[in-house]
């Protein structure tokens, strides 16, 4: 089991992945949207929702990670399991 530093680590390691994976699909979405000078979009939609579901399977697993952090550090969190169940479940069909 990971130890409170670690998981908090991992989290914030995910939440870095994301944000710059979001960046990339808003500056793809301003060349596309007619920004200035010569260069296009390097994304095609297959890129672009390759990326989408990229995201949403790293926040997955960051919102587990959160989920961990919170029960190691004994966070009375009801809410949180019901959705620790929904995310395992969304990962596992995923894969």
């Amino acid at each position: 089991m990971k130890t409170p530093t670690e998981l908090g680590a991992a989290l914030e390691y995910k939440l870095i992945t994301i944000r710059a994976l979001a960046k990339v699909l808003i500056n793809s979405n301003s060349f596309r949207d007619g920004a200035e000078g010569d260069a296009e979009s390097q994304l095609d939609a297959a890129d672009e929702q390759g990326i989408q579901s990229a995201i949403e399977i790293i926040a997955d697993h960051a919102h587990l990670e959160l989920v961990g952090l919170l029960n190691s550090l004994a966070v009375p969190a009801p809410y949180f399991q019901a959705v620790q169940s929904e995310t395992q479940n969304r990962a596992g069909a995923a894969q």
